[in-house]
């Protein structure tokens, strides 16, 4: 299942006439945190992600932008497949918010 789905998004962003196809990179800080009967752990990994979207203009200000990510954080590696609405609040502002699918 894993495997057509990664498929099916990957085949997704060749295969469509889209407008503009970016990449993305950087660095991801994950910090992990529990409390326990008066015990409190912490801890903080750093890892990295790289990734690929695409934009559909539906309006001049609103946009959907599907992306497949690789994320790697210790022995974590995680596709990360979010499908984000961006709202072009100005010209230089833009707001996103969508759902995000994480198969590891």
């Amino acid at each position: 299942m894993r495997r057509l789905i990664l498929t099916t998004a990957i085949t997704f962003f060749f295969y469509v006439q889209a407008r503009s196809v970016g990449v993305r990179a950087g660095a991801d800080l994950a910090t992990t945190k529990a409390s326990f009967d008066e015990i409190s752990v912490s801890d903080n990994e750093t890892g990295f992600y790289i990734g690929i979207f695409t934009k559909f203009s539906i309006s001049d200000s609103f946009k959907i932008r599907p992306e497949v990510n690789y994320i790697s954080i210790k022995d974590l590696d995680q596709i990360q497949v979010p499908v984000l609405a961006e709202i072009g609040l100005s010209e230089k502002f833009h707001l996103f918010a969508g759902p995000r699918f994480g198969f590891y």
